[in-house]
């Protein structure tokens, strides 16, 4: 987890930041752009040594002044550092003032190719500013005229072939898991502390600083644009009083505070305010209570856990407990729905709930109760009813885990499908309540159970072909099959980054998509999730084809390594297979898969009234090249009508 400390400027961002660090030995990283750069000093108001003496920090006092920093520069410099930690499940700081580089930083943030050829020098402001207006309106909105810098290069951009408006995230999810912060204070109180640390600066010897860096000629530097050092600097070419200067600094930087308090309220969405206080107490609380889980699972199997996101389906018995469970383990990301309300029947079984709760929404009362367990949990609470079409929103994307605690079997239907066509694993509760005793309640699959729910809900998935039922013609085949599958459970899955290259960079957090399951050899293609890393999917998937607009910004280019034919690994992937019904047709299947020595994972067989059978098939392969030569043997077969892989689920 990333926790990130913003606030305006004086606000103690920093020394919270580092008091943080230090108390449960978390790594610091800058975002300033300007207390990143080596010589500055007095006015860019850095950490002292004390702050961070046994610290490790980055972007701090890192950057000499002859190097330019700018936002693309800050953003490949922290995402190298901030996807090492989250790689190895490291906790971290982020603080600073510049809130530019924040969001470049962990948001989907692009940068375009300006074209710097273009001389506006006979033009004056408002012609400028005129001519923005006419070409990029939505940009000129947010510019004011007179900052010519700026106005030019939102025209450099548009001439270039683009709309500068047009370059904002087109995703306000960030890339990696983290929790925003925003420190609130009275105005009044922050331009007194404004003025106090200008008046601070002043004592500390801001004038001799900038005397020796213009006796230096070191004054020629972007640095030197931060408000402090600029007004020094002129200040002293004009022979004006150091009174003078302190007070163009103290109202430079009141009015850079506001335009930081409205950045923080309008640019970082779910931010959570609060006093230095609030702040420190919930990280602290959130801080603790992984600590103490750590010591329970692992911190690997911590950093697993905290990535995932799981949608509960039903809040009463089961999902209450389900809900507390997921939060007091370290479940960070939940969608809880249900639509019901607290009655006082719930409250001898239901844990979640109490009487203050009684005809209060069982959602609303959940989100309320997983603020006191885990105040820094994202908790989506919806009190819908789940029908048909209901997960087509793009806010139900990326979960990881689906628990099924309802017992509505259309919604129960419904969720199956989700399952299937975001490729998540799905866990469903089948027992009645008051039906059943609680002490015969056990774990197992849907065909392990006759109890009345779970048949009415294996019926349905019958009647719409979503079943896993698996036709055979003889005991010969289900042995044969089942030895299959006992093989399967061996197959060598490459770790790692699994030979794949990612905008020509190794190493990274990635997984394979399940929906379409790519094999080296394939065409495919990265998607950016939201806080794990890039999944991998192939360019044909049809979650990929059928991908929103505005989720197109997220696609990344991947490609196999240049020895993928020499993988040791083996890979998942799933066939369908349609042919003429006959006996023996999966005999002859399976005599093929053993020849050729490849372990069958699952097979589901279903025949329509016209006997036209379709069989799905799941099983391990090194690559398209062996794929091939499988699919090929296939095709021999007698009654055979045609093959393809599976592209993915949509519904």
């Amino acid at each position: 987890m990333i926790y990130v400390i913003l606030g305006q400027t004086a606000s103690g961002k920093t020394s919270l930041a580092s008091k943080l660090a230090k108390e449960f030995n978390l790594p610091l990283i800058g975002a300033d752009a300007f207390q990143v750069y080596k010589e500055l000093n007095i006015g860019v108001a850095k950490p002292t040594k004390e702050e961070l003496d046994g610290l490790i920090y980055h972007l701090i006092d890192e950057v000499p002044l002859d190097e330019e920093m700018n936002v693309k520069v800050y953003q490949e410099k922290a995402r190298a550092i901030l996807d090492k930690y989250v790689s190895d499940g490291q906790d971290c700081i982020m603080s600073g003032g510049t809130f530019l580089y924040v969001r470049a930083a962990l948001y989907p943030y692009e940068f375009s190719t300006v074209n710097d050829e273009i001389d506006f020098s006979d033009k004056s402001d408002s012609e400028l500013f005129d001519e923005l207006q006419k070409v990029d309106p939505d940009s000129a909105k947010e510019l004011h005229m007179n900052n010519r810098r700026r106005v030019e290069q939102a025209l450099r951009i548009y001439y270039s072939g683009q709309k500068k408006s047009d370059l904002k995230m087109k995703d306000i999810s960030p890339i990696y898991p983290v929790r925003i912060f925003g420190i609130e204070m009275p105005v009044e109180l922050g331009n007194s502390r404004i003025n106090d640390r200008v008046d601070e600066m002043f004592k500390d010897g801001l004038i001799d600083e900038v005397k020796n860096f213009i006796k230096e000629g070191k004054t020629n530097s972007k640095a030197f644009a931060a408000i402090g050092y600029k007004e020094v600097i002129e200040g002293l070419e004009n022979n004006e009083t150091e009174k003078d200067i302190s007070d163009k600094i103290k109202l430079n930087t009141r009015r850079y505070a506001k335009r930081q308090r409205t950045f923080l309220r309008h640019q970082f969405p779910n931010i959570i305010f609060g006093d230095s206080k609030k702040i420190y107490e919930l990280i602290k609380a959130n801080l603790s209570l992984k600590m103490r889980t750590k010591l329970a699972v692992g911190n690997e199997l911590y950093s697993l856990i905290e990535t995932k996101k799981v949608l509960i389906a039903g809040l009463g018995g089961v999902g209450g407990s389900a809900f507390e469970g997921l939060l007091r383990i370290g479940i960070n990301d939940i969608i809880a729905i249900d639509m019901d309300v607290v009655e006082l029947s719930n409250l001898n079984r239901q844990t979640l709930y109490n009487l203050s709760d009684i005809s209060l929404k069982k959602a609303e009362c959940a989100e309320k109760y997983a603020k006191l367990i885990n105040p820094l949990a994202k908790i989506d609470a919806k009190s819908d009813k789940i029908i048909a079409g209901y997960f087509n929103s793009p806010e139900f994307e990326n979960v990881d885990y689906i628990l099924d605690c309802i017992d509505d079997v259309d919604a129960k239907v419904e969720l199956y499908k989700y399952s299937k066509r975001i490729g998540a694993k799905i866990i469903v509760s089948t027992g009645s309540g008051l039906r059943h005793d609680s002490t015969k309640v056990s774990i197992g699959t849907l065909n392990d159970t006759g109890e009345p729910l779970a048949k009415a809900y294996k019926r349905r998935l019958k009647e719409e072909n979503l079943g896993d039922k698996v036709k055979q013609s003889d005991e010969e085949i289900a042995k044969n099959i089942e030895e299959h599958i006992a093989k399967s459970d061996r197959v060598n899955k490459k770790e790692g980054n699994y030979g794949i290259t990612v905008k020509g960079e190794s190493n990274l957090m990635i997984r394979f998509a399940r929906c379409c399951n790519p094999v080296p050899g394939d065409e495919i293609v990265g998607f950016v999730t939201r806080g794990r890393g890039v999944s991998i999917h192939r360019t044909d998937c049809i979650n990929i084809i059928n991908l929103p607009d505005f989720e197109r910004g997220r696609l990344i280019e991947a490609s196999w390594a240049a020895d993928e034919g020499k993988q040791d690994g083996k890979y998942m992937t799933e066939i369908v297979i349609y042919a003429h019904n006959r006996v023996g047709i999966l005999t002859d299947l399976s005599k093929i898969f053993t020849e050729k020595n490849i372990d069958v994972n699952s097979i589901n067989s279903r025949t329509s009234k016209s006997e036209i059978a379709t069989i799905s098939m799941s099983f391990a392969i090194q690559g398209t090249e062996e794929l091939n030569s499988l699919i090929s043997r296939i095709r021999q077969i007698d009654s055979i009508i045609d093959i393809e892989r599976t592209t993915g689920w949509q519904f």
